[in-house]
Protein backbone atom coordinates (compact mmCIF):
# COMPACT_ATOMS: atom_id res chain seq x y z
CA UNK A 1 0.00 0.00 0.00
CA UNK A 2 1.45 3.04 -1.01
CA UNK A 3 0.12 6.69 0.66
CA UNK A 4 0.49 9.95 -1.84
CA UNK A 5 0.46 12.98 0.07
CA UNK A 6 2.03 16.30 0.37
CA UNK A 7 4.80 17.27 2.53
CA UNK A 8 5.73 20.05 4.51
CA UNK A 9 8.78 20.60 6.69
CA UNK A 10 8.72 19.96 10.54
CA UNK A 11 11.21 20.67 13.33
CA UNK A 12 13.35 18.31 15.23
CA UNK A 13 11.03 15.53 15.58
CA UNK A 14 12.99 12.63 16.73
CA UNK A 15 12.94 11.38 13.38
CA UNK A 16 9.22 10.86 13.26
CA UNK A 17 7.32 12.41 10.45
CA UNK A 18 3.15 13.09 11.56
CA UNK A 19 0.40 11.64 9.40
CA UNK A 20 -3.68 12.52 10.10
CA UNK A 21 -5.56 10.90 13.14
CA UNK A 22 -7.44 7.65 11.28
CA UNK A 23 -4.63 7.47 9.05
CA UNK A 24 -4.60 4.06 7.13
CA UNK A 25 -1.25 3.72 7.51
CA UNK A 26 0.32 3.65 10.90
CA UNK A 27 3.23 1.07 10.41
CA UNK A 28 6.75 2.26 11.49
CA UNK A 29 9.19 2.34 9.87
CA UNK A 30 8.30 3.69 6.07
CA UNK A 31 10.31 5.04 3.00
CA UNK A 32 8.93 8.29 1.80
CA UNK A 33 10.28 8.81 -1.76
CA UNK A 34 10.27 11.87 -4.18
CA UNK A 35 11.61 11.69 -7.46
CA UNK A 36 14.79 9.10 -7.24
CA UNK A 37 15.68 10.41 -3.54
CA UNK A 38 14.25 8.84 -0.39
CA UNK A 39 14.62 8.31 2.88
CA UNK A 40 13.47 5.89 6.07
CA UNK A 41 11.38 7.37 8.62
CA UNK A 42 9.36 5.90 11.62
CA UNK A 43 5.48 7.19 11.27
CA UNK A 44 3.20 8.56 13.68
CA UNK A 45 -0.78 10.31 14.22
CA UNK A 46 -1.38 13.33 14.99
CA UNK A 47 -4.54 15.52 15.72
CA UNK A 48 -2.81 18.69 14.47
CA UNK A 49 -2.01 17.29 10.94
CA UNK A 50 -4.46 17.83 8.13
CA UNK A 51 -5.56 14.38 6.12
CA UNK A 52 -3.60 15.34 3.06
CA UNK A 53 -0.17 16.37 4.70
CA UNK A 54 2.63 14.44 6.20
CA UNK A 55 5.04 16.85 8.30
CA UNK A 56 8.59 15.43 8.21
CA UNK A 57 11.58 15.99 10.39
CA UNK A 58 13.44 19.20 9.08
CA UNK A 59 16.74 17.41 8.77
CA UNK A 60 15.12 14.73 6.45
CA UNK A 61 13.44 17.03 4.38
CA UNK A 62 15.68 18.82 3.82
CA UNK A 63 17.54 15.86 2.32
CA UNK A 64 14.94 14.74 -0.25
CA UNK A 65 15.20 18.57 -1.50
CA UNK A 66 11.80 19.26 -1.35
CA UNK A 67 9.55 22.73 -2.15
CA UNK A 68 6.56 23.39 -0.19
CA UNK A 69 3.83 20.80 -0.23
CA UNK A 70 5.44 18.38 -2.72
CA UNK A 71 3.82 15.28 -3.08
CA UNK A 72 5.70 12.61 -1.56
CA UNK A 73 5.26 8.43 -1.53
CA UNK A 74 4.91 6.74 1.45
CA UNK A 75 5.13 3.09 1.74
CA UNK A 76 5.62 0.28 4.45
CA UNK A 77 8.70 -1.30 5.49
CA UNK A 78 8.87 -4.45 7.19
CA UNK A 79 11.87 -4.80 8.49
CA UNK A 80 13.17 -4.36 11.70
CA UNK A 81 15.80 -2.07 12.23
CA UNK A 82 18.27 -2.42 14.79
CA UNK A 83 20.37 0.41 17.01
CA UNK A 84 23.37 1.26 15.70
CA UNK A 85 26.10 1.45 18.06
CA UNK A 86 29.24 2.25 15.79
CA UNK A 87 29.17 4.68 12.78
CA UNK A 88 31.23 5.98 10.00
CA UNK A 89 30.88 9.32 8.52
CA UNK A 90 32.60 11.40 5.97
CA UNK A 91 32.52 14.87 6.18
CA UNK A 92 32.73 17.47 3.79
CA UNK A 93 33.06 21.27 4.81
CA UNK A 94 30.85 24.06 2.87
CA UNK A 95 33.03 26.88 4.36
CA UNK A 96 35.97 28.02 3.04
CA UNK A 97 38.01 26.03 6.11
CA UNK A 98 40.22 22.78 5.67
CA UNK A 99 38.43 19.95 6.04
CA UNK A 100 41.10 17.84 7.73
CA UNK A 101 41.09 20.83 10.05
CA UNK A 102 36.91 20.49 10.59
CA UNK A 103 37.39 16.53 11.18
CA UNK A 104 40.12 17.36 13.80
CA UNK A 105 37.73 19.99 15.66
CA UNK A 106 34.63 17.98 15.40
CA UNK A 107 36.26 14.78 17.34
CA UNK A 108 36.70 16.54 20.03
CA UNK A 109 33.11 17.49 20.15
CA UNK A 110 31.59 14.92 19.06
CA UNK A 111 28.40 15.62 21.56
CA UNK A 112 27.80 18.34 19.00
CA UNK A 113 26.19 16.02 16.63
CA UNK A 114 23.10 14.54 19.27
CA UNK A 115 21.07 16.69 18.01
CA UNK A 116 21.51 16.57 14.00
CA UNK A 117 20.81 12.83 14.47
CA UNK A 118 19.35 11.06 17.10
CA UNK A 119 16.44 9.58 16.68
CA UNK A 120 16.87 9.29 12.73
CA UNK A 121 16.72 5.90 10.62
CA UNK A 122 19.97 6.71 8.67
CA UNK A 123 21.00 4.51 5.32
CA UNK A 124 24.14 3.88 4.18
CA UNK A 125 25.17 6.81 1.14
CA UNK A 126 22.64 9.11 2.63
CA UNK A 127 23.71 13.07 3.30
CA UNK A 128 22.72 15.32 5.64
CA UNK A 129 23.52 19.21 5.89
CA UNK A 130 24.57 19.99 9.13
CA UNK A 131 23.93 23.57 8.79
CA UNK A 132 24.84 25.02 12.28
CA UNK A 133 28.23 22.99 11.97
CA UNK A 134 28.70 24.17 8.48
CA UNK A 135 29.50 20.55 6.85
CA UNK A 136 27.41 18.03 5.01
CA UNK A 137 27.80 14.28 6.34
CA UNK A 138 27.56 11.00 4.30
CA UNK A 139 27.20 7.58 6.07
CA UNK A 140 30.24 5.22 5.34
CA UNK A 141 29.11 2.49 7.57
CA UNK A 142 27.05 1.57 10.41
CA UNK A 143 27.12 -1.60 13.11
CA UNK A 144 25.01 -3.29 13.70
CA UNK A 145 22.67 -2.77 10.69
CA UNK A 146 19.79 -4.34 8.46
CA UNK A 147 21.66 -5.90 5.65
CA UNK A 148 18.47 -5.84 3.83
CA UNK A 149 17.60 -2.18 3.85
CA UNK A 150 21.24 -1.29 4.58
CA UNK A 151 20.07 0.68 7.44
CA UNK A 152 19.55 1.35 11.05
CA UNK A 153 18.23 3.58 13.85
CA UNK A 154 20.12 6.10 15.75
CA UNK A 155 19.44 6.56 20.01
CA UNK A 156 22.63 8.66 20.66
CA UNK A 157 22.21 6.56 24.34
CA UNK A 158 23.07 3.66 22.39
CA UNK A 159 26.55 5.40 20.00
CA UNK A 160 29.22 4.12 21.68
CA UNK A 161 31.76 5.04 18.96
CA UNK A 162 31.59 7.59 16.03
CA UNK A 163 34.22 7.59 13.29
CA UNK A 164 34.47 10.50 11.08
CA UNK A 165 36.68 10.81 7.69
CA UNK A 166 37.51 14.12 5.74
CA UNK A 167 35.92 13.96 2.41
CA UNK A 168 38.72 14.98 -0.35
CA UNK A 169 36.83 15.55 -3.08
CA UNK A 170 36.59 12.76 -5.10
CA UNK A 171 34.03 12.65 -8.14
CA UNK A 172 31.85 10.40 -9.10
CA UNK A 173 33.12 7.51 -11.72
CA UNK A 174 30.87 4.98 -13.54
CA UNK A 175 32.43 1.20 -11.99
CA UNK A 176 31.77 -1.84 -13.75
CA UNK A 177 33.31 -5.30 -12.00
CA UNK A 178 34.03 -8.60 -13.86
CA UNK A 179 34.89 -11.16 -11.46
CA UNK A 180 36.05 -14.50 -11.85
CA UNK A 181 33.80 -17.00 -9.53
CA UNK A 182 35.18 -20.00 -11.09
CA UNK A 183 36.45 -23.32 -9.49
CA UNK A 184 39.91 -21.06 -8.82
CA UNK A 185 38.19 -18.38 -7.18
CA UNK A 186 37.78 -20.70 -3.85
CA UNK A 187 41.61 -21.26 -3.04
CA UNK A 188 42.75 -19.49 -0.30
CA UNK A 189 45.80 -17.92 -0.77
CA UNK A 190 45.31 -14.12 0.72
CA UNK A 191 47.01 -13.72 3.90
CA UNK A 192 46.83 -11.60 7.05
CA UNK A 193 50.33 -10.59 6.07
CA UNK A 194 53.37 -11.39 3.85
CA UNK A 195 55.50 -13.33 6.95
CA UNK A 196 52.37 -15.83 7.74
CA UNK A 197 53.00 -17.12 4.18
CA UNK A 198 56.08 -18.72 5.09
CA UNK A 199 54.43 -19.94 8.29
CA UNK A 200 51.00 -22.04 7.05
CA UNK A 201 49.84 -23.19 3.95
CA UNK A 202 46.99 -21.62 3.30
CA UNK A 203 45.17 -17.91 3.58
CA UNK A 204 42.63 -16.75 5.42
CA UNK A 205 40.76 -15.72 3.04
CA UNK A 206 39.40 -16.87 -0.41
CA UNK A 207 39.77 -15.04 -3.90
CA UNK A 208 36.34 -14.34 -4.32
CA UNK A 209 35.70 -13.16 -1.02
CA UNK A 210 38.71 -10.57 -1.13
CA UNK A 211 36.83 -9.56 -4.42
CA UNK A 212 33.39 -9.16 -2.63
CA UNK A 213 35.47 -7.17 0.18
CA UNK A 214 36.57 -4.51 -2.61
CA UNK A 215 33.60 -4.55 -3.86
CA UNK A 216 31.82 -3.32 -1.36
CA UNK A 217 34.13 -1.17 -0.16
CA UNK A 218 34.68 0.87 -3.66
CA UNK A 219 30.18 0.87 -3.67
CA UNK A 220 30.30 2.05 -0.20
CA UNK A 221 32.32 5.37 -1.11
CA UNK A 222 31.04 5.77 -4.50
CA UNK A 223 27.42 5.54 -2.76
CA UNK A 224 28.71 8.68 -1.28
CA UNK A 225 30.50 10.98 -4.16
CA UNK A 226 28.93 13.76 -5.88
CA UNK A 227 27.06 13.87 -9.11
CA UNK A 228 25.07 10.77 -10.88
CA UNK A 229 27.25 7.88 -11.98
CA UNK A 230 26.39 4.36 -12.69
CA UNK A 231 27.40 0.52 -11.99
CA UNK A 232 27.15 -2.62 -13.33
CA UNK A 233 28.91 -6.44 -12.67
CA UNK A 234 29.51 -9.61 -14.25
CA UNK A 235 30.27 -12.83 -12.99
CA UNK A 236 31.39 -15.54 -15.06
CA UNK A 237 33.21 -19.12 -15.08
CA UNK A 238 32.45 -21.29 -18.03
CA UNK A 239 29.39 -18.90 -18.61
CA UNK A 240 28.41 -15.21 -17.28
CA UNK A 241 26.11 -14.06 -15.28
CA UNK A 242 24.89 -10.08 -14.72
CA UNK A 243 24.05 -8.46 -11.26
CA UNK A 244 20.23 -7.21 -11.86
CA UNK A 245 18.84 -4.73 -9.50
CA UNK A 246 15.29 -3.64 -8.42
CA UNK A 247 15.25 -0.10 -9.83
CA UNK A 248 13.28 2.10 -7.14
CA UNK A 249 12.55 5.12 -9.67
CA UNK A 250 10.02 2.60 -12.03
CA UNK A 251 10.20 -0.32 -10.61
CA UNK A 252 11.47 -2.37 -13.33
CA UNK A 253 14.45 -4.89 -12.10
CA UNK A 254 17.57 -3.84 -14.26
CA UNK A 255 21.40 -4.72 -15.06
CA UNK A 256 22.56 -1.07 -14.78
CA UNK A 257 22.05 0.53 -11.31
CA UNK A 258 22.60 4.32 -10.46
CA UNK A 259 26.15 3.79 -7.95
CA UNK A 260 23.82 5.71 -5.06
CA UNK A 261 21.15 3.66 -5.00
CA UNK A 262 20.47 2.69 -1.17
CA UNK A 263 21.98 -0.82 0.05
CA UNK A 264 23.87 -1.47 -3.44
CA UNK A 265 26.27 -2.42 -1.83
CA UNK A 266 24.73 -5.28 -0.05
CA UNK A 267 22.53 -6.09 -1.87
CA UNK A 268 25.45 -7.14 -4.77
CA UNK A 269 27.43 -8.69 -1.68
CA UNK A 270 24.21 -10.83 -1.21
CA UNK A 271 24.40 -11.49 -5.31
CA UNK A 272 28.09 -12.81 -4.95
CA UNK A 273 27.08 -14.98 -2.50
CA UNK A 274 24.23 -16.47 -4.56
CA UNK A 275 26.40 -16.85 -7.94
CA UNK A 276 29.28 -18.52 -6.17
CA UNK A 277 26.87 -21.70 -5.60
CA UNK A 278 26.28 -21.08 -9.33
CA UNK A 279 29.86 -21.25 -10.97
CA UNK A 280 32.59 -22.58 -8.49
CA UNK A 281 33.00 -25.62 -9.35
CA UNK A 282 33.53 -24.85 -13.31
CA UNK A 283 36.63 -23.88 -15.21
CA UNK A 284 37.12 -19.98 -16.04
CA UNK A 285 36.57 -18.01 -19.27
CA UNK A 286 38.05 -14.92 -18.94
CA UNK A 287 37.60 -13.81 -22.77
CA UNK A 288 33.99 -14.07 -22.19
CA UNK A 289 33.74 -12.43 -18.76
CA UNK A 290 35.35 -9.46 -20.22
CA UNK A 291 33.73 -9.37 -23.11
CA UNK A 292 31.00 -9.03 -21.64
CA UNK A 293 32.16 -6.56 -18.83
CA UNK A 294 33.49 -4.24 -22.14
CA UNK A 295 29.90 -4.24 -23.10
CA UNK A 296 28.63 -3.44 -19.59
CA UNK A 297 31.17 -0.52 -19.36
CA UNK A 298 30.20 0.76 -23.03
CA UNK A 299 26.46 0.87 -21.94
CA UNK A 300 27.91 2.63 -18.80
CA UNK A 301 29.58 5.53 -20.71
CA UNK A 302 26.52 5.68 -23.02
CA UNK A 303 24.28 6.30 -20.28
CA UNK A 304 26.86 9.20 -18.37
CA UNK A 305 29.56 10.42 -20.68
CA UNK A 306 31.90 10.75 -17.33
CA UNK A 307 35.07 8.31 -16.65
CA UNK A 308 34.43 4.77 -16.42
CA UNK A 309 36.76 2.12 -15.00
CA UNK A 310 36.40 -1.20 -15.61
CA UNK A 311 37.83 -3.56 -13.22
CA UNK A 312 38.72 -7.21 -13.84
CA UNK A 313 39.27 -9.49 -10.73
CA UNK A 314 40.98 -12.44 -11.23
CA UNK A 315 43.67 -14.55 -10.36
CA UNK A 316 44.73 -14.79 -14.05
CA UNK A 317 43.28 -18.73 -14.43
CA UNK A 318 42.71 -19.23 -18.08
CA UNK A 319 41.09 -22.67 -18.34
CA UNK A 320 38.80 -22.22 -21.71
CA UNK A 321 38.08 -20.04 -24.62
CA UNK A 322 39.96 -17.56 -27.03
CA UNK A 323 43.16 -15.95 -25.89
CA UNK A 324 41.78 -12.80 -23.17
CA UNK A 325 44.88 -10.64 -24.26
CA UNK A 326 43.89 -11.09 -28.06
CA UNK A 327 39.92 -10.11 -27.36
CA UNK A 328 41.04 -6.78 -25.22
CA UNK A 329 42.98 -5.79 -27.51
CA UNK A 330 40.74 -5.99 -30.90
CA UNK A 331 37.68 -5.22 -28.64
CA UNK A 332 39.11 -2.48 -25.71
CA UNK A 333 41.01 -0.51 -27.94
CA UNK A 334 37.89 0.72 -30.02
CA UNK A 335 35.63 1.70 -26.94
CA UNK A 336 36.44 5.30 -25.77
CA UNK A 337 36.52 6.43 -22.16
CA UNK A 338 36.84 3.11 -20.72
CA UNK A 339 39.98 2.44 -18.17
CA UNK A 340 41.09 -1.17 -17.60
CA UNK A 341 42.44 -2.28 -13.91
CA UNK A 342 42.81 -5.95 -13.29
CA UNK A 343 43.11 -6.90 -9.74
CA UNK A 344 44.87 -10.03 -9.43
CA UNK A 345 43.81 -12.07 -6.55
CA UNK A 346 46.12 -14.43 -4.19
CA UNK A 347 49.39 -14.75 -3.91
CA UNK A 348 49.50 -17.89 -6.79
CA UNK A 349 47.56 -15.47 -9.28
CA UNK A 350 48.95 -16.02 -13.26
CA UNK A 351 50.39 -11.98 -12.41
CA UNK A 352 51.55 -12.35 -16.19
CA UNK A 353 48.53 -13.32 -17.69
CA UNK A 354 46.58 -10.04 -15.61
CA UNK A 355 50.09 -7.88 -16.67
CA UNK A 356 49.29 -8.77 -20.28
CA UNK A 357 45.68 -8.42 -20.49
CA UNK A 358 45.74 -5.06 -19.02
CA UNK A 359 49.22 -4.05 -21.36
CA UNK A 360 46.52 -4.84 -23.99
CA UNK A 361 43.54 -2.92 -23.29
CA UNK A 362 46.21 0.58 -21.81
CA UNK A 363 45.45 -0.41 -18.44
CA UNK A 364 47.08 -1.04 -14.90
CA UNK A 365 47.46 -4.07 -12.41
CA UNK A 366 47.36 -4.49 -8.79
CA UNK A 367 47.55 -7.23 -6.60
CA UNK A 368 45.92 -8.87 -3.78
CA UNK A 369 47.86 -10.67 -1.83
CA UNK A 370 47.51 -9.88 1.83
CA UNK A 371 44.03 -8.36 3.63
CA UNK A 372 45.74 -4.94 4.09
CA UNK A 373 46.15 -4.72 0.13
CA UNK A 374 42.49 -4.70 -0.44
CA UNK A 375 42.51 -1.07 0.94
CA UNK A 376 45.14 -0.28 -1.10
CA UNK A 377 43.54 -1.26 -4.25
CA UNK A 378 40.39 0.32 -3.39
CA UNK A 379 42.24 3.63 -3.51
CA UNK A 380 44.20 3.27 -6.03
CA UNK A 381 41.06 2.58 -8.13
CA UNK A 382 39.28 5.92 -6.42
CA UNK A 383 42.51 7.58 -7.31
CA UNK A 384 42.16 6.34 -10.68
CA UNK A 385 38.31 7.62 -11.58
CA UNK A 386 39.01 11.03 -9.74
CA UNK A 387 42.37 11.71 -11.82
CA UNK A 388 40.54 10.37 -15.35
CA UNK A 389 38.37 13.46 -14.96
CA UNK A 390 41.15 15.62 -15.19
CA UNK A 391 42.27 14.48 -18.55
Amino acid sequence: MILKLKAIRGGNQRGYSFVSMGSSMTTEPVRITHGSESILTRLNESHRVPADLVVIDKRLYDSLDLEATTEVNIAPIETALPKCTEMTLVVSSKRDIDVKEVVKALSKRIEDMEEHLDGLILTIGQKLDLHPLGITIAVREMTPKSDELAAARVDWRSVLKVYLEADMGGKCFNLCLVTDLGAASKKSDIFLSSSEVQVVGDGVVKRYEAADQLSRALLGILSTCEGEAFFSSVVYSDRTTVYRAFDPEDGIVKDISNIRSIGIAESHSDWLSEQIKEHSDKPSNPSEGLKAGIEKAEELRRRKAIPTLLVFLSSGTYSLGPNPVTMVRETLANTLGVSLICVGLGNRCEDSILTAIADSGGGMVSLIKEISDISVVKDLIIQEGTRRHDL
